[in-house]
């Protein structure tokens, strides 16, 4: 959940020392610190406009603002996480990161407004010391287009992108929880699963992923002084790039879920939460994960009015 305006104070204890945050954005996205006003973004359009802040252990903090798009984690000390994501996502006691705050669909979009975000970025395939150490790198936050409350925008889905290291292999994990549509019970469970694994291979190099949504926007039904748009979205993993047919560069699709009535709130990328307990080869103060070529980006050719 993301609260859209934060008390000063705390918006000047999360500030970087130089206003760089991963990922990069692509024209036409213009991303700007929380800090800095509206007015910021010229007269850029409300669904194009991103803000970001960072917050956690300063060292760690640090290291995401150092380099141009990209990411270098470290693991600070032994933690042992059962990994478990649900809906209010866990944070490791020692972490880092950064949070871009997305384009607030159902209050900003305009009727039949339907466009495509992507995120692009490579993780190193350089494997982890220990047979279930992992890492938790990325996450892509859904909420409710009617969820809104005085404490912000609760989450429906969350994606969270894991590299994890198993005996024979070093893959990345993109898992969902989703919450269920079982109602007959108050207060159910969310479901939890994997939905993507793409191996990592050899001990040097990196190995390119993407998170894709599309959020299509719809008159609500009904009249009301502040017009909130039911908005349905769609949200994709992307592996390698392969060429079609025709000799065109794509993604693979991995994976694609249908998310009716939910919105992209936030992605946040840095050390999220990590499993790495004592007992295992422990982590030198030079290792780093690497997580590179982080962009942000739209694949929006025209406005997608009335299309879906």
């Amino acid at each position: 959940m993301i609260k859209r305006f934060l008390p000063l104070v705390l918006m000047f204890a999360w500030a970087p020392a130089a206003l760089a945050f991963p990922p990069c954005p692509r024209a036409p996205i213009q991303q700007r610190p929380l800090s800095q006003s509206v007015s910021a973004f010229g007269d850029t359009p409300a669904w194009f406009q991103v803000s970001f802040y960072t917050q956690g252990a300063p060292y760690i903090v640090h290291e995401l603002n150092v380099g141009k798009c990209r990411d270098r984690i470290a693991v600070p000390a032994s933690n042992a996480s059962n990994g478990i994501i649900a809906l209010n996502p866990g944070l490791s006691p020692i972490n880092g990161y950064g949070t871009v705050t997305l384009p607030e669909f159902p209050t900003i979009a305009v009727n039949g407004l339907n466009i495509p975000y992507r995120l692009d970025f490579t993780v190193d395939n350089a494997p982890l010391l220990n047979a279930g150490d992992w890492m938790d790198v990325a996450e892509l936050d859904f909420a409710p287009d009617r969820g809104l409350t005085t404490g912000g925008w609760p989450l429906s889905s969350v994606y969270r992108v894991r590299k994890l290291q198993r005996r024979s292999a070093t893959i990345v994990q993109v898992i969902e929880s989703r919450a269920t549509d079982d109602t007959s019970k108050p207060g159910p469970e969310p479901v939890e699963r994997v939905v993507a694994e793409i191996p990592l291979t050899g001990t040097g190099g990196a190995t390119p992923i993407a998170l894709r949504w599309t959020q299509h926007a719809l008159t609500p039904t009904g009249e009301s002084t502040t017009v909130i748009y039911n908005v349905d979205s769609t949200m994709e993993v992307l592996g390698r790039i392969r060429l079609s047919e025709r000799g065109d560069q794509a993604n693979d699709v991995i994976y694609t879920a249908v998310l009716p009535r939910q919105w992209a709130d936030a992605l946040k990328m840095g050390l999220l939460d990590y499993n790495a307990p004592i007992g295992g080869l422990a982590y030198g103060s030079n290792f780093r994960v690497d997580v590179n070529k982080i962009e942000l980006s739209t694949e929006l050719q025209q406005l997608g009015l009335g299309e879906h």
